[in-house]
């Protein structure tokens, strides 16, 4: 009862992405905002689910990788079929743990990484990486 809890729509069985954040923690972060402030809480939202939405547009049905990479950890979930596959957050390089990652996925996989996090991308023989602002 202490968490704010929502999940992605899974459709007719399909996988369902969750997140939850402390009821105190929201109430916290909306006293920041004054109701009458010229600052207003507009939403919000895990990271992966606000990259999500910003690079929707740019995933092909056949799917992709979106990870959010950061200098010693990154978040990595594959979105393919209009449905979650897989995400995993774990303290690791990105291109290591989305190879570690690839063989646990069944079935095909597509190359196309969406990726956002710090300039200076290393070869990724295999994959096809385009950069998410």
């Amino acid at each position: 009862k202490a968490w704010a809890v929502r999940a992605s729509d899974g459709g007719s069985g399909a996988p369902r992405l969750a997140s939850a954040i402390e009821n105190a923690l929201l109430d916290a972060l909306r006293a920041c905002f004054p109701a009458r402030g010229k600052a207003k809480l507009v939403s919000v939202q895990p990271a992966l689910m606000e990259l999500f939405n910003r690079a929707r547009g740019s995933i092909p049905r056949s799917g992709a990788w979106l990870v959010l990479a950061e200098p010693d950890r990154a978040c990595i979930a594959l979105h393919a079929g209009r449905h979650w596959r897989a995400v995993q957050s774990a303290k690791d390089a990105w291109l290591t743990l989305l190879e570690r990652m690839r063989l646990t996925v069944e079935g095909e996989v597509p190359q196309l990484v969406l990726l956002h996090g710090p300039d200076g991308v290393d070869e990724a023989p295999g994959w096809q990486v385009a950069r998410v602002a």
